[in-house]
């Protein structure tokens, strides 16, 4: 999901990294929303289970010197580990949150919303919600963790850490904003393009609870329930050393499950449902403009001219793929002014890789939801056998019987489909639009 919020503003340190954090001078975002590059789960030594758990502290140690003879570095490791166990000390239920006097109506409306939606997908999706979301941890206001990432700056290469369980993975979270600054001065004393955010959400892949974290809060209501079942999806499917495919499946069930919640959960309110339409739309329309931006570099990436050619030559690329956002696709926007900062958007691989992180092969998980007819519980079936193959896009399109080719064709036809151009407004809120709607718009690569 590409970033879609007024309510954080570019960071750029004295490192010359790239950040998004929140500025009190930021203008309001209209959907009081936290970023949509994310969620990302922090980075621990993680593990799926669903049998009983021991006590949280027990069961982070047990973690923790689970990885004696694993090449992990425990300078990073501990803090982390420190954090989350402080964390989940100081989370509430989830249900004695509710009732908290403390709490506006509405975040008690919102922590309501994500107990309706974690018991839907549970009940009706069938995602693997083992612990998530029973718990609220209130932050009063203070960040709660960070996202670090990093890539070279004359390529689309990330740095990356390994991890026992998890894999490898493009990116570090941080409990401590000092930790992370440190983190961010080493990656950029490397000469590398650092990106940074703060987290709001995370998935432990069924290692240790996950509370809702009070800045998650913030989010709209169609984004919040979106959130739910992207997070929800990492407890059920994950697919070690390719955290492009988790992440991309992920914003599959999420927009896909928050339309299904809506349209199930709420029939008498189908403002919901046009509400989520239209920000799926505008953020696919951006995704898909970042998209070609990224095609764009990777031209000037994969060439002959020399480290300083290409370096100056991506900055006259970006500025061009910010002017072609700003004048051909912020009009067709239903909400642009969600999507003003953009044309402040500074060039960084790093973020740009986030992007494509999270929307590969979207199309393609469509299809194979469309053929099984929509039934939720073999499309998990499917998903999870395709994560545990060698190759998940091969096996999806061999599952469903075609080959690249006329994946790529379809492809194309969805993209040129008169659909597309078409507003939420004309188009009837009912069940079959919607999933196409909020899952069809961003091109496949």
């Amino acid at each position: 999901m590409g970033i879609s919020s007024q309510h954080y503003g570019w960071c750029v340190t004295p490192f010359s990294h790239l950040s998004w954090l929140p500025f009190d001078s930021t203008p309001a975002d209209p959907d009081n929303g936290y970023t949509e590059l994310g969620p990302e789960p922090i980075v621990m030594p993680l593990r799926t289970s669903t049998r009983p758990r021991r006590p949280d502290g027990v069961a982070m140690l047990m973690l923790v010197a689970s990885f004696a003879g694993c090449s992990v570095d425990f300078d990073y490791l501990l803090p982390q580990a420190t954090g989350q166990l402080q964390l989940l000390r100081r989370s509430v239920p989830l249900a004695s949150a509710i009732e908290s006097p403390d709490l506006s109506e509405d975040q008690i409306a919102k922590l309501t919303l994500i107990r309706n939606a974690r018991t839907y997908a549970r009940d009706v999706i069938g995602l693997d919600v083992v612990d998530s979301y029973e718990t609220f941890y209130d932050s009063h206001g203070e960040a709660v963790a960070f996202n670090v990432s990093a890539s070279r700056k004359d390529a689309f290469d990330p740095r990356t850490w390994r991890f026992p369980i998890v894999g490898e993975v493009p990116y570090l979270g941080f409990f401590d904003r000092a930790d992370a600054d440190l983190q961010i001065a080493e990656l950029a004393d490397d000469g590398l393009d650092v990106f940074m955010y703060e987290i709001d959400a995370y998935n432990s892949l069924g290692a240790i609870p996950n509370p809702v974290l009070s800045p998650m809060l913030k989010r709209s209501e169609s984004s919040l329930a979106e959130t739910v079942f992207h997070e929800l999806l990492h407890s059920t499917v994950w697919r070690t050393n390719d955290t492009a495919f988790s992440e991309s499946l992920a914003t599959f069930y999420g927009r896909a499950g928050a339309i299904a919640f809506f349209e199930n959960s709420y029939p008498d309110e189908p403002e919901r449902v046009t509400e989520s339409f239209q920000r799926f739309e505008d953020t696919d329309r951006y995704n898909e403009s970042m998209l070609m931006l990224l095609d764009d570099l990777d031209v000037v990436y994969a060439s002959e001219m020399s480290v300083e050619e290409k370096l100056a030559t991506r900055e006259s690329v970006h500025a061009a793929g910010i002017e072609r956002f700003n004048e051909e696709v912020l009009p067709l926007m239903n909400r642009p002014e969600r999507f003003a900062w953009v044309a402040g958007l500074p060039i960084n691989n790093a973020f740009l890789l986030g992007i494509r992180r999270y929307n590969l092969e979207i199309g393609l998980f469509q299809s194979v939801f469309d053929a099984t007819g929509r039934d939720w519980a073999v499309s998990i079936t499917v998903f999870r056998a395709s994560a545990a193959s060698d190759d998940p896009y091969e096996y999806l399109r061999n599952w469903l019987g075609v080959d690249d080719t006329a994946a790529k064709r379809s492809a194309v036809a969805a993209k040129l489909s008169p659909t597309f151009a078409q507003s939420a407004k004309e188009m009837a809120p009912h069940s079959s639009c919607a999933r196409c709607r909020s899952t069809t718009f961003i091109p496949t690569r």
